[in-house]
């Protein structure tokens, strides 16, 4: 427990100490560009913590780490990697619930590091009214158990209204063990707009697990706040899958965006 009360320390006070942020009025949730502008840079910090009921009771807890840069003003290069704290923490991949807002996350490994995520977005279309783009993603194994994997995704967002928008596409992220493991993923994140701070909305999906198998499906419900121009807190709690693991495994999380 002291472990996680360091992390809730540690993250506000960077926050406090990450420097001057600009003055403007946040810029609402729902109207931001894909990608990041050229030239700009975020970090994300998170902390998660993962529970399981089966086959023992675990609670764990973890940290999602990650970097982002804008190489245009429409392709964005990112790198992502966790900590999990002792055996909960690996049991429980506690680090994915510190990956806030981000219900797509496979191959991460068991170990205390996760595997590392590399990943490019590329935005074709960007508009008011609506987004699409390319998500391609690396990773890479870290652990004796894991093997590389890749993940292509087609990002869609519909804005509706200046008030909400409704994130979905569809992901397919191929592990390339023996026999390859691969899913085909549909999100359905819809999200509202407050006021100019706050944004929060349901978050599910549909994931069919290598094609003919199991259907799972996530749900969640997210919140964020905007402190500045600069700055997102953002929270959630997550089942993983209600279709069959129910209420046995999910987890919360806070995290921490900053963009310079």
């Amino acid at each position: 427990m002291r472990q996680a009360t360091w992390c809730v320390a540690a993250l506000a006070a960077f926050g406090a100490t990450a420097g001057p942020v600009r003055e403007a009025e946040a810029a609402p949730f729902v109207n931001r560009p894909m990608t990041l502008s050229r030239s700009d840079w975020a970090l994300d910090f998170g902390l998660g913590i993962g529970h399981r009921d089966e086959p023992t009771d675990d609670t764990g807890f973890g940290l999602n780490l990650e970097i982002a840069a804008g190489l245009t003003s429409f392709l964005q290069l990112g790198v992502r990697t966790g900590i999990r704290f002792g055996s909960d923490g690996r049991v429980t991949g506690a680090d994915y619930y510190g990956r806030t807002h981000e219900t797509e996350t496979y191959n991460t490994g068991g170990d205390t590091l996760a595997n590392p995520e590399i990943s490019l977005k590329y935005a074709i279309v960007d508009t008011s009214i609506a987004h699409l783009g390319i998500d391609a993603r690396l990773y890479l194994p870290t652990d004796g158990d894991s093997k590389v994997g890749v993940m292509f995704g087609v990002p869609v967002g519909i804005h509706l209204g200046g008030v909400a928008l409704l994130n979905t596409g569809i992901y397919i992220p191929i592990v390339f063990t023996d026999p390859v493991q691969n899913v085909i993923s549909f999100p359905f994140h819809l999200w509202f707009q407050a006021n100019d701070r706050v944004f929060l909305g349901p978050l599910t999906g549909v994931r069919i697990v290598n094609p003919g198998g199991n259907a799972q499906v996530p749900l969640g419900f997210a919140f964020g706040y905007s402190i500045s121009y600069d700055a997102d807190i953002k929270t959630w709690l997550l089942f993983p899958n209600v279709s069959d693991d129910g209420a046995n495994r999910f987890g919360v999380g806070v995290g921490l965006q900053i963009r310079f």
